[in-house]
C-alpha cells in the first residue's frame, strides 16, 4: 500500500486550496457567551456577534455556489438551558445579517427553547467546494 503524503489539497475545478488538515471548507469554534470571539477557524475571516444569540461569519475563500451543507452545535454550562439549537442561515429578523446565506457568509442564532436567543459557546462546519 502506498501512502501519498501532501500539506494542501485542491479539487479539480477549485481556485484555493484547502490544509488537509481541515478537510470542511470551513469550521469556526466562537464563544459569545463571554465575548471572547473566534477560538479557532480554517477559511473563516471574521466574525460578528451582532446581539443575543445573533451571529456572523465571513469566509476567507467563498463557496463555490449556495449549496453547502453546514453542521453547528452549542455548548452550553447552563444546567436548565434545554433543547439549545441553531438556526442555521437564519438569525434574529432585527439583525441586519437576517436569512443571510450567501457563497460569502453565513449568519445564525442560537436558540434554546424556554429561554430564547441565547449567548453560547458555538461550533460550525460547512462542506461544499470552493470558488
Amino acid at each position: 500500500m502506498s501512502t501519498i503524503t501532501v500539506s494542501n489539497i485542491k479539487a479539480t475545478g477549485e481556485t484555493a486550496s484547502r490544509a488537509v488538515s481541515g478537510v470542511a471548507a470551513a469550521w469556526v469554534q466562537v464563544d459569545m457567551e463571554y465575548g471572547t470571539g473566534i477560538r479557532g477557524s480554517l477559511n473563516v475571516s471574521s466574525f460578528s456577534d451582532n446581539a443575543t444569540g445573533d451571529g456572523h461569519m465571513n469566509f476567507s475563500n467563498s463557496m463555490n455556489d449556495t449549496a453547502y451543507a453546514h453542521t453547528g452545535s452549542v455548548i452550553t454550562t447552563d444546567a436548565n438551558a434545554a433543547f439549545d439549537t441553531i438556526i442555521a442561515g437564519g438569525g434574529k429578523a432585527s439583525s441586519p445579517y437576517y436569512r443571510y446565506y450567501s457563497t460569502a457568509a453565513l449568519s445564525f442564532a442560537t436558540y434554546s427553547v424556554g429561554s430564547g436567543y441565547r449567548d453560547e459557546e458555538f461550533c460550525n462546519s460547512v462542506h461544499g467546494d470552493l470558488a
